[in-house]
């Protein structure tokens, strides 16, 4: 089971109150989306570190899940998946926030989905899958206008070309994540394209500067491991 972790990168980490916080997102008293309003932190700042950063025992079914412990479990993930029950309602029999049953349904059922389930399941993932494929397609199309609009020689050429490699690989890291859990590997290829076009291109361009932002990366990448 996965440990607590600390980034220095990430500014949930670095937040001094990042207990209270983590405490609020598993009681569903705030979602990743308030946060990250919130604090003025990047989009999935807070869904990032919550899925990776807390450690994986929230990820999973436990004892201090409200529905894990239930002794009517079963009925409620019927109701959620089978028979259309509005997530409100489950929450207001539990007394606990919506969130709590998003989670619970998002995160501790998927060992019940392989026997019962499948199909609603299915399309909930899909639909996931597919807004993180826009995502990769969307920054790959940022990268080819960076490439096309913008002079190497340019002040900030690094650091934005730093950033843009961080924001595709991470939409890459949740894609294949996604996909190790319930898709195929259909999809590498074109995500190791994507990847790598910052590379040949730059390399193309001018070998010094790809070879000065490969050492940059490099540094970020020691950063977060």
């Amino acid at each position: 089971m996965g440990e607590q972790v600390t980034k220095r990168s990430c500014a949930f980490c670095q937040h001094p109150d990042r207990a209270i916080y983590e405490e609020a997102m598993l009681n569903g008293e705030m979602t990743a989306k308030q946060l990250d309003k919130e604090m003025s932190w990047r989009a999935n700042t807070a869904d990032r570190h919550f899925r990776n950063h807390m450690g994986e025992y929230h990820m999973a079914a436990n004892p201090s899940c409200v529905i894990c412990s239930h002794p009517d479990r079963a009925k409620f993930e019927h109701q959620y998946f089978t028979n259309g029950s509005e997530s409100d309602s489950i929450a207001e029999e539990l007394g606990i926030a919506e969130n709590t049953v998003f989670h619970h349904m998002k995160f501790h059922f998927q060992p019940l989905v392989q026997k019962s389930a499948a199909t609603e399941v299915a399309i909930q993932v899909g639909n996931e899958m597919n807004v993180l494929r826009g995502n990769v397609e969307r920054l790959n199309s940022r990268l080819n206008e960076f490439l096309d609009e913008t002079s190497i020689h340019e002040d900030g050429f690094v650091r934005d070309a730093v950033t843009l490699h961080k924001e595709v690989r991470e939409s890459v890291k949740d894609l294949m994540k996604m996909n190790d859990a319930w898709g195929t590997q259909n999809d590498t290829p074109q995500i190791n394209q994507t990847i790598n076009v910052l590379k040949v291109e730059l390399a193309k361009e001018s070998p010094e500067t790809w070879k000065r932002i490969r050492e940059t990366l490099l540094e970020v990448e020691d950063e977060e491991i």
